[in-house]
């Protein structure tokens, strides 16, 4: 048996798990809930996105196969029709989810009835969950602005007089303002300039760890195309002759933001290329990078080129990377970054581009030549605030939402839309 100092530092082999399982069903434990991990991993068993779905289930498989007893599985299940696979395949008796049901509190109904694409997805980015639960704050939901407001939202009234709503922009803050308009008994009219909607959601669903945000995408997407008080208007910027010719009663302008190039000597050369069109796949790139800013997009653009093989480099003027992403999720990437030999140097920032490579400079204006073939620029966005100030004035209510207003993630964007749609 195991003293109580043994079993908390850990260290046992699969094996030892499997007969500490046993010895607990033979004391007449009734039922097995298998996790796993301590503070020093807690960022793989509350995982953030880009560990795969069921990251640990294969531990409750192995236990299920030498106990007689139920086995409950847990870690990063969040989809209905992997529960379902689990059980199915004999993996787990039971399905634990925790993140998924603050997303979605009515997922099981939801799946119950067969309203798989009506369920608003997990992205596990663990903002508003379990880094609000460490700081002792109240619970949020990135995707779920009802979470932790059930006092002042959990029932979206219906509006006291229906109103032609027009809104400037079909990305999620704008997608979300539609629905919550839609529900609420307004007529809604969304217009998207491009083709299609989804705005910046569609550029940062690349990679395969952004499975995800896929979902979220088109479960928004999904919920505005079946709405039958949204109209949507595609290949449509929205003028103030279009709204003149609307003549709406109110304008959510959710015009978002866009990507720059801040300007210093050499910018404008043709090897200085902007972060999110090399994370999409827009912009080719050399062998030899250096990624200007260390933020998620820098982290993440650098981890993506290192996976092609490529020599990477991050250059930030902070003092840590990853600085706009919770704990766990930053964790995550500078393990990443680790193991696809992303190198780190913080402190110093761009100075110029020259021919021989990129100038940074450190605090004490020290100055060192980095040789590159391409300089990735991933320093933040600008809020496409003109469109708002178009638009000011033309309907009898405009109101500027999410990321025209100032940048921010898809959190900031959803809860804004929800809040100015319910009000």
């Amino acid at each position: 048996r195991l003293s109580a100092d043994e079993f908390v530092k850990g260290g046992l082999t699969l094996e030892e798990t499997i007969r500490f399982a046993q010895m607990l069903e033979e004391a007449g434990v009734d039922c097995l809930h298998v996790s796993c991990g301590n503070f020093a991993s807690i960022h793989r068993f509350v995982p953030p996105i880009y560990f795969k779905h069921g990251y640990f289930t294969y531990l409750a498989e192995e236990i299920k196969k030498a106990v007689n007893i139920p086995v409950i599985a847990v870690g990063a299940i969040s989809e209905p029709e992997h529960a379902n696979w689990l059980i199915e395949q004999g993996k787990a008796d039971f399905v634990a989810m925790g993140r998924a049901l603050i997303a979605d509190p009515h997922l099981p109904n939801k799946a119950r009835s067969g309203k798989l694409e009506e369920i608003r997805p997990c992205i596990r980015c663990n903002e508003g969950c379990i880094n609000r639960f460490f700081k002792g704050w109240t619970m949020r939901c990135a995707t779920n602005p009802q979470c932790g407001r059930e006092l002042d939202y959990a029932e979206i009234p219906p509006a006291k007089k229906p109103s032609k709503v027009l809104i400037a922009g079909g990305g999620p803050c704008g997608m979300e303002a539609a629905i919550i308009s839609a529900k609420r008994g307004h007529s809604v009219i969304l217009c998207e300039k491009e083709g299609e909607l989804g705005g910046l959601l569609r550029d940062v669903v690349v990679p395969d760890y952004k499975y995800d945000i896929k979902r979220l995408l088109n479960y928004l997407k999904y919920m505005v195309y079946h709405m039958d008080n949204i109209e949507i208007r595609l290949n449509t910027e929205v003028t103030p002759e279009l709204v003149k010719e609307i003549s709406p009663d109110i304008v959510f302008v959710a015009a978002g933001s866009r990507d720059f190039i801040p300007h210093f000597p050499g910018s404008e050369r043709p090897n200085v290329v902007s972060g999110i069109e090399v994370y999409a796949g827009r912009q080719e790139v050399g062998q030899k990078i250096v990624v200007a800013g260390g933020g998620v997009l820098g982290c993440e653009t650098a981890i993506m080129l290192a996976k092609q093989g490529k020599e990477v480099t991050v250059v930030e003027k902070l003092d840590t990377i990853a600085y706009d992403v919770e704990p766990l999720t930053q964790m995550t990437l500078k393990e990443m970054m680790a193991e696809n030999n992303v190198k780190i140097i913080t402190g110093a920032a761009v100075d110029s581009v020259v021919d021989e490579g990129v100038v940074i400079i450190d605090r004490e204006l020290n100055k060192t030549i980095l040789p590159m073939d391409n300089l990735v620029v991933a320093l933040g966005r600008q809020p496409n605030k003109e469109v708002v100030e178009r638009l000011m004035g033309t309907a009898p209510q405009v109101i500027p939402i999410g990321d025209c207003v100032e940048a921010g993630d898809i959190a900031d964007c959803i809860q804004q839309a929800f809040v100015y749609a319910v009000r």
